[in-house]
C-alpha cells in the first residue's frame, strides 16, 4: 500500500480475551462460531448473580488482581515503543475495581492510570472513560494527536473485566440476559452476557513507521464521534447520532459507502441497542452490508469493546473472510440481509468498527487493508 506521509496506521495489535492471550485464539474462536460464556459461580459468589453468566478467563479467577495481570500483560506487549515522543490514552469504565475499597478513597480509573503510565514507562497519559464507547473514542482522539504531530507514536490501552460490581449494575438495569449465550441481531436476544477484556493498539504516522521498520497492519483512514445526550443508559432509537458519527467518518476519508465491505457492530444483544444499530445502519447505508458483532463469542467487554472491534478487524483484512455472528438463529427485521451464520468473503478491504456507550456516546472508525493502492 502507498501510504502518505502523514497516514494513521496501525503497527502493534495485541488482545486478551476469555480465549486467553493474544487475538490467535479469539479469532479462531470467531469463525468457528464459539462463544466463552460459563456461569459467573465460578468466580462471583452472590445469589442474585448465581444464575448468570459470562465470557470469563481462567487465568483471571487465579489471581488476587485481574486489573494488575492484564495490564503487565498489556505493558510488556507493547513494550518496544515507548519514547519520548508516545502518548498513552487509557480506556476504562471502572478502572481497578476491586480495589473500590481502598483506604485511600482514591479513584479506581486514577491509580489504574497511575499505574498504566509507568508500565508502559509513558509519561504522556491520560484516560478516557466514555462508557463501552471508551476504546473507540481513544483511538479516535490518539488518531487526532498524531495527525495534529502533538505525538509520534499513540498507544491505546483499554481494559474491563467481569466483576460484581459491573455485573450486579445490569443485572440492575435489567440488560443482562439470564440465558447461556448472547444473540446479537437476532429475535430471540434478551441482553448482554459481560466479557473479560483488554487490549492495546500502537499507531503513529506511515513516515515514522517506515523509519522506524515496523510492520503495518491496516490504516486507520478516519474516525467519527457523535452524543445524542437524551438518555443516561438508552440510546435513541432512531439512530440518527450513530449514523452522524460514521457520516462524518466517511467524509473525512473521502469513501463512499457501497465502498465499505463490513461493519463490526456494537452488537449488544440488548433489545434498544440492536434496533436503534439496524436503523443507523439503513440510513448511512444504500444497500445491505455486511455486520457482526464479536460480543456474541467473547461477551461484552465494555470499554474494551473497541479493541476486540480493532483486533477483529485486522485478522479481517489480513484474511479477507468476514466471520459468522455467533448464536445467530434468526435475524432481527432489517438484519436479515446483513448478519450471516457462516463465513463469508470480505470482497472490500474496508471495515468501519461502531461503538454506542451510556450517556448517548458513539464513535466510529474506518480502517483499511494493506491492499489498497
Amino acid at each position: 500500500m502507498n501510504y502518505s506521509a502523514d497516514d494513521i496506521v496501525i503497527v502493534h495489535c495485541d488482545i486478551f480475551t476469555c480465549f486467553g492471550a493474544g487475538i490467535e485464539p479469539a479469532w479462531e474462536a470467531l469463525k468457528q462460531n464459539r462463544h466463552g460464556f460459563v456461569p459467573l459461580a465460578r468466580r462471583i459468589d452472590t445469589e442474585s448473580l448465581s444464575s448468570c453468566y459470562g465470557a470469563l478467563a481462567p487465568e483471571l479467577d487465579k489471581v488476587n488482581s485481574p486489573s494488575d495481570y492484564l495490564l503487565d500483560y498489556a505493558a510488556r506487549s507493547a513494550a518496544k515503543f515507548s519514547s519520548d515522543r508516545t502518548a498513552l490514552w487509557v480506556g476504562t469504565t471502572v478502572g481497578e475495581i476491586e480495589y473500590l475499597h481502598n483506604p485511600e478513597r482514591r479513584c479506581t480509573s486514577d491509580s489504574l492510570l497511575e499505574k498504566a503510565a509507568e508500565k508502559f514507562n509513558i509519561a504522556d497519559a491520560r484516560c478516557l472513560s466514555a462508557a463501552c464507547a471508551s476504546s473507540n473514542m481513544s483511538l479516535c482522539r490518539a488518531g487526532a494527536a498524531l495527525r495534529a504531530h502533538k505525538c509520534d507514536c499513540a498507544v491505546v490501552y483499554a481494559v474491563d473485566f467481569v466483576s460484581e460490581f459491573t455485573a450486579s449494575g445490569f443485572l440492575t438495569l435489567k440488560a443482562m440476559t439470564t440465558g447461556n449465550c448472547a444473540r446479537p441481531y437476532d429475535k430471540q436476544r434478551s441482553g448482554i452476557l459481560l466479557g473479560d477484556g483488554a487490549g492495546v493498539v500502537v499507531m503513529t504516522r506511515a513516515e515514522t513507521a517506515r523509519k522506524m521498520g515496523y510492520e503495518v497492519l491496516a490504516k486507520v483512514s478516519a474516525w467519527g464521534m457523535s452524543c445524542d445526550a437524551g438518555h443516561i443508559t438508552s440510546p435513541q432509537e432512531d439512530g440518527n447520532f450513530l449514523a452522524e458519527a460514521g457520516r462524518k467518518m466517511l467524509e473525512r476519508a473521502r469513501v463512499f459507502p457501497e465502498d465499505v465491505g463490513a461493519v463490526i457492530g456494537h452488537g449488544t444483544g440488548t433489545y434498544h441497542n440492536d434496533i436503534m444499530e439496524i436503523k443507523a445502519l439503513k440510513k448511512l447505508f444504500f444497500r445491505p452490508v455486511p455486520l457482526f458483532s464479536t460480543k456474541g463469542s467473547t461477551g461484552h467487554t465494555l470499554a474494551a469493546a473497541g479493541v476486540m472491534q480493532t483486533a477483529a478487524a485486522v485478522m479481517m483484512l489480513k484474511e479477507r473472510v468476514i466471520p459468522p455472528q455467533t448464536s445467530i438463529s434468526d435475524p432481527e427485521e432489517g438484519a436479515q440481509e446483513m448478519v450471516s451464520d457462516r463465513i463469508r468473503t470480505l470482497d472490500k478491504p474496508r471495515i468501519i468498527a461502531m461503538n454506542a456507550g451510556f450517556g448517548g456516546l458513539n464513535a466510529a472508525l474506518l480502517y483499511e487493508g494493506a491492499a489498497l493502492s
